[in-house]
């Protein structure tokens, strides 16, 4: 994936017809990460919203998902071309599994959110392998996500199905992502002892 953002970046700088250092270079190069990482997978996630009629359901599901997926982090896949597919994946199957999220009772929902309230407390975020949060960073990512569960499950119910269905699968993504990526940390320490 790296050759690809090179290549765009590398074209893009051609386009332009400037000449450019190597700081800007590297400039342009994290921008053409964020798009391959971030606008790619939303953009291909809202165009299969679209014949459904739920792009404001799969904006919800964006938001909410990107800002608890940042808040708790998890499961990170090792490529960014795997991490691009696997975003994909988890995306799509916010359009096929909502309609049946928004049909749990909410007892069920209530154990997703008290899932994932648990979760936040007792292991989140966790780390990223290559990115360590300090710790008043770490305390403060987990306050925000603990306050944010607090506030979405109310609203949850509050919303047409359809909406609370896209709400309980970013919740309930963010949850398996958060216990993945806790399992395998565990499995790297565990084959890694320092």
């Amino acid at each position: 994936m790296r050759t690809l953002e090179e290549y765009l970046t590398k074209k893009l700088i051609a386009l332009s017809g400037k000449a450019i250092d190597k700081e800007q270079y590297e400039i342009y190069l994290y921008g053409m990460y964020c798009v391959t990482s971030t606008v790619i997978p939303s953009s291909l996630i809202l165009l299969t919203a679209l014949p459904e009629g739920h792009l404001f359901e799969t904006l919800l599901w964006l938001v909410c998902f990107y800002k608890l997926r940042s808040l708790a982090g998890g499961f990170h896949a090792k490529t960014q071309l795997r991490c691009l597919i696997e975003s994909i994946i988890v995306g799509l199957s916010a359009h096929m599994l909502s309609p049946l999220c928004s049909r749990l009772p909410w007892w069920c929902c209530g154990i997703v959110f008290s899932g994932i309230l648990l979760f936040s407390i007792l292991e989140a975020p966790v780390p990223h392998p290559n990115k360590i949060l300090d710790p008043a960073r770490r305390s403060r990512n987990k306050k925000i996500l603990i306050l944010l569960l607090c506030i979405l499950f109310p609203i949850a119910p509050a919303l047409p199905d359809s909406f609370s269905g896209y709400l309980i699968h970013a919740v309930g993504a963010t949850l398996i992502l958060g216990i993945m990526g806790v399992a395998r940390n565990h499995l790297r320490d565990l084959n890694h002892p320092n």
